[in-house]
């Protein structure tokens, strides 16, 4: 992971260093530094919102490439703000019609199935079985989706528009989706206990704020990527030789949304 993020800056830095000074030998455009250092952070969040199907990113790093350069290529002048709407609205539209696609894409690949020898095949209405969570509600265009088969073991929530708090039971956790667009949703892990493989979280997080309470005995993988969004880690987790057992590996996406990781 670490060598495909060192390929990805440098190729593009050196595409910039190019791009630089090809504009400014041809003259086609007098570009200040600040512009420049804008440029290219602006490619680089453009770029990286493609690799990982952010669309809000693309388009409003697109609109503000727009904006800078405005001027200075005689394009058509537009109201930055007009503009600015524009590229939200339309990068929420595009992620809310590639997103069952995301999801279908994410369940194939870490679907989690366990037998008598170690591995246990995943409930009904799991985030692994690909079928409809159970304890469903909707009314005024909220949604707020729980299973509640009896054990959490393998874990779904989903909110839109609402707040949720999750206390999860489990004793051999496995696997959980949690949802959130235009919402907020507390887990609390403090009385669930790892499956001896370990257990993998997704989190798809847009308009919206997770907040994930850990044990800080915990090992944990972070993999969540975020794009115009956040992944913080609040608290102290144990020292490394207190760290022990079963590994929670968290993945997903953030989409101008935040996810916390607070060690309890």
């Amino acid at each position: 992971m670490k060598t495909k993020t060192g390929w990805f800056w440098g190729i593009l830095l050196v595409l910039a260093a190019a791009a630089i000074i090809a504009v400014q030998v041809v003259g086609l455009v007098q570009v200040g530094f600040w512009s420049l250092l804008a440029t290219v952070l602006l490619l680089a969040i453009l770029v990286g919102s493609l690799l990982s199907l952010a669309f809000t990113g693309v388009t409003l790093s697109l609109a503000c490439l727009y904006l800078l350069y405005q001027q200075a290529l005689g394009l058509y002048p537009l109201n930055g703000w007009i503009l600015v709407l524009a590229a939200l609205i339309g990068g929420i539209g595009l992620s809310v019609l590639v997103r069952p696609l995301r999801h279908k894409k994410h369940r194939a690949k870490v679907k989690i199935t366990y037998t008598e020898d170690g591995r246990a095949p995943a409930a009904p209405g799991s985030p692994n079985d690909g079928q409809s969570p159970q304890g469903a509600s909707e009314a005024d265009g909220s949604l707020v989706v729980v299973n509640d088969g009896g054990d959490d073991n393998t874990a779904v929530a989903k909110v839109r528009f609402g707040a949720v708090s999750r206390y999860l039971h489990a004793s051999a956790f496995q696997s959980a989706e949690f949802s959130v667009s235009a919402g907020s949703l507390e887990v609390y892990f403090d009385h669930v206990t790892l499956h001896p493989n370990g257990a993998d979280v997704y989190i798809d997080c847009s308009l919206g704020a997770v907040e994930l309470y850990i044990p800080r005995h915990w090992q944990v993988e972070n993999r969540i990527s975020a794009a115009i969004g956040g992944v913080n880690e609040e608290g102290r987790p144990a020292p490394p030789e207190q760290r022990t057992g079963p590994v929670l590996r968290l993945a997903g996406r953030v989409n101008l949304g935040a996810v916390e990781i607070r060690y309890v």
